[in-house]
């Protein structure tokens, strides 16, 4: 059996180790939450668009506007996948105007593209940058996430 001085000496260090051992935890499961997310919808704008892409193939050239027919066909898709709930989505900026899909010059290839709300996805993020001292940002991404598909017609 131990002395009793011994255990006055060892009162309150579980509670520093357990402050230890939660602050490491919780940055771990923060982390994984964090990075979980935009990581779900970079892979879901590239599947959206890439679903939108094939869709297009349907759409037949020898009716009138074709690129408004195309395009058409391209927010049906999106406005039927879960992210037209969100509003997180915009399109990307092509030459052509101001929609999901840009017909290329020769008539043959359309590039379907979404991207996150922001050009900055660190500006105004889905799930709260932690801040952490010795470990820094979590998370750590990239400026643009966007999901971009291109299809010959």
């Amino acid at each position: 059996m131990r002395s009793p001085v011994f255990r006055r000496k060892q009162h309150g260090a579980v509670a520093i180790e357990f402050a230890v051992l939660f602050s490491v935890f919780f940055a771990v499961l923060y982390a994984i939450i964090a990075y979980s997310m935009p990581l779900l919808l970079m892979l879901t704008f590239r599947q959206v668009a890439a679903d939108a892409a094939r869709a297009t193939i349907a759409v037949d050239p020898a009716a009138g506007n074709y690129e408004i027919n195309l395009e058409n066909r391209v927010n049906t898709i999106i406005d039927e996948s879960w992210i037209s709930n969100t509003g997180w989505y915009t399109n990307c900026p092509s030459e052509s105007g101001t929609g999901y899909s840009h017909l290329a010059a020769n008539g043959r290839t359309l590039t379907v593209c979404i991207r996150y709300k922001n050009d900055n996805y660190n500006n105004d993020p889905i799930v709260p940058v932690l801040h952490l001292p010795g470990i820094g940002q979590i998370p750590r991404l990239p400026e643009l996430i966007e999901g971009r598909s291109t299809i010959r017609l």
